[in-house]
């Protein structure tokens, strides 16, 4: 199902300057410790990370969605391998896991592509989410408009992203080659004005992990 939300206002570098160092801070035994996240461990080297969202999810797993707020570029998803443990020690979850790269169809489904070394050709995890661009390339994932401010709702599996704009929609590739066809998820060629896009996973009793989505775009000129 498609849907479309176009607003050129709402949703536009509103937590950017917030999350765009990449730390994350963890409650522990009533004190707060900070930790730097800036690098490989979930893709900051390989893309620009305009903002984050994570999650916890259905079965304890730590869910990151990324956004690289360059026209053309990609949204991504980050997926921890451990599980979250209410008032444990949580602070070493994002140093470990599996970063995913989104691929929308023109009729409105998707999947999660995993970045690897063996689905992208690369001779190491390190060099994948160094070069998170050229990963999701090979995979053949979808360029967006400009994927920025994440946010999920915390009632249900839904998610939101802010496409903000892109004025080479449909009319030259991005900075790394790839076409930029106007449809499904990014619909409007020379799109100046962005949308806003959600999604939820096809499987409703995994919340947010689903390697499949359906996503809609939400329009409001």
């Amino acid at each position: 199902m498609i849907e479309q939300i176009y607003n050129p206002v709402l949703w536009v570098d509103c937590m950017g300057a917030l999350v765009n160092a990449g730390a994350d801070i963890t409650m522990l035994g009533g004190s707060l410790r900070s930790a730097d996240r800036s690098g490989v461990q979930i893709g900051h080297g390989g893309f620009r990370v305009a903002a984050e969202k994570g999650s916890v999810n259905g079965d304890g797993h730590i869910v990151v969605y990324m956004g690289d707020d360059e026209r053309g570029e990609f949204l991504y998803r980050f997926v921890s391998s451990g599980v979250y443990a209410e008032g444990g020690e949580n602070a070493d979850l994002l140093s470990d896991g599996a970063l995913y790269v989104a691929k929308i169809h023109p009729d409105g489904t998707g999947q999660w592509l995993a970045l690897t070394p063996e689905t992208t050709g690369m001779a190491s995890q390190a060099e994948v989410v160094i070069h998170a661009r050229m990963g999701a390339s090979a995979v053949g994932a979808t360029t967006m408009d400009r994927p920025e401010w994440v946010a999920a709702n915390p009632n249900k599996a839904e998610i939101y992203v802010a496409l903000t704009n892109n004025k080479n929609r449909g009319v030259k590739p991005n900075a790394g080659g790839d076409a930029t066809p106007a449809m499904g998820a990014n619909p409007r060629a020379e799109n100046n004005y962005g949308q806003i896009m959600r999604w939820w996973p096809s499987g409703a009793e995994i919340r947010y992990l689903s390697d499949d989505l359906t996503p809609a775009i939400h329009n409001e000129c």
